[in-house]
């Protein structure tokens, strides 16, 4: 049995909290794929994709129900080194959130687009150079 999502309605730090992981603002876990802390995107070794670090799914899971049969001090410890917490989706079978979370269409689409339509077509098309 497989089960799954294909569309989160909702912003980053939502999408995050339903899928049991941190926010994107969070320092030390903002990126729920990746092993990279907010602080390591100012340096250039940051977008080097040899050294890009994924995180272990399955590890994930694992603290995701430690903490959910956990203490509330416990639950607070787990998010703070590991970056998660339990979610219902949890639930799901097979459900890993780095792996099979949905992307969500506020940053994703529309964001993408309004930086096109900006970039590619108003700028460069000199919509706003003198004539």
């Amino acid at each position: 049995m497989y089960a799954g999502l294909f569309l989160n309605c909702s912003d980053g730090p939502a999408r995050a909290k339903v899928n049991g992981t941190a926010s994107c603002n969070c320092n030390d876990h903002m990126c729920a794929e990746c092993l990279a802390t907010f602080v390591s995107l100012t340096e250039p070794s940051a977008y080097d994709p040899a050294l890009f670090q994924r995180r272990n799914p399955y590890s994930q899971a694992f603290w995701k129900l430690v903490a959910k049969n956990s203490t509330t001090k416990n639950r607070d410890l787990i998010f703070n080194r590991r970056g998660v917490r339990y979610s219902v989706l949890d639930e799901l079978p097979n459900w890993l959130a780095a792996k099979r979370s949905p992307g969500e269409p506020m940053h994703v689409v529309v964001l993408g687009d309004t930086a096109f339509i900006h970039k590619d077509i108003i700028c460069a098309l000199g919509m706003f150079n003198p004539h």
